[in-house]
């Protein structure tokens, strides 16, 4: 019985280690900070296989509003409630708070349509199956 946690554990430490940035696209998994540059769609993937949710702290270096496109590739997933589907645009200023909601496996495209650099900074959270 213990022997069985013991190897559940270690398959979740190395799940948990390899989520990081995979193919090129950036995974929702992981904590930090991500720059979304404008014009330049950006694929974030939920790796795991339970969905997850993360709040983002938004920073631009001016002041004036920016507005970013996702657009759903695979499963679905929710902005500040909103759901992302086939597309969703929303604007954002600097100090905003983003909340956003991934499926297990899901993947979205998400793309700066200003003229200044986003950056995101990210805490992960696991979502709870009411």
């Amino acid at each position: 019985m213990l022997r069985r946690h013991i190897v559940k554990v270690i398959i979740c430490v190395g799940l948990i280690s390899t989520i990081g940035y995979s193919n090129g696209a950036l995974n929702l998994a992981n904590l930090g900070t991500y720059a979304f540059l404008p014009q330049q769609p950006v694929v974030i993937k939920n790796p795991l296989f339970w969905g997850i949710s993360a709040t983002c702290s938004i920073s631009i270096a001016s002041q004036n509003p920016q507005k970013i496109m996702g657009k759903m590739l695979k499963k679905s997933g929710t902005i500040n409630g909103q759901n992302v589907g086939d597309k969703l645009i929303l604007e954002i200023k600097n100090g905003d708070s983003m909340r956003i909601s991934a499926d297990g496996l899901a993947q979205v495209e998400i793309t700066n349509q200003g003229d200044e650099t986003i950056t995101a900074n990210c805490g992960l959270g696991m979502l709870q199956k009411s």
